[in-house]
């Protein structure tokens, strides 16, 4: 059953370090992700830095200070998201590439981190 607390922890902490990474390194993640800034776009870095970043950072803290259950369903169901919508664009965009893949293998892992343990944990509870 501890096992099962700390799986949501992990999922979070991972959601937070990516958020960390998008804050401090708004260039190198826009590069990764495929997204062409231009250098004189002072907005471009801050939407990184915002959604990449601060976005992941707020609502993982929320999971990991609170470990509240609707918190880890929330950003688990917040990341399942993410990798539906690269799902979306793989079929309807033929847009298969290697970092699509590799894009949809952290999304769904940190989702399926978040939310099968919650949800399992809860079901236990109710036994």
């Amino acid at each position: 059953m501890k096992l099962l607390c700390f799986i949501p922890v992990l999922g979070s902490s991972i959601s937070f370090s990516l958020g960390i990474l998008g804050l401090i390194f708004p260039k190198q993640i826009a590069e990764l992700i495929g997204l062409e800034i231009p250098m004189s776009s002072k907005h471009g870095i801050s939407e990184i830095r915002a959604t990449y970043g601060g976005l992941f950072i707020g609502m993982s803290l929320v999971a990991l200070f609170s470990q509240h259950t609707i918190a880890y369903l929330t950003l688990g169901f917040a990341w399942m998201g993410a990798s539906l919508g690269r799902m979306a664009s793989i079929i309807y965009d033929k847009a298969w590439t290697k970092m699509n893949f590799y894009g949809l293998l952290i999304e769904s892992c940190i989702s399926a981190l978040l939310l099968i343990a919650t949800l399992f944990s809860q079901l236990l509870e109710q036994l």
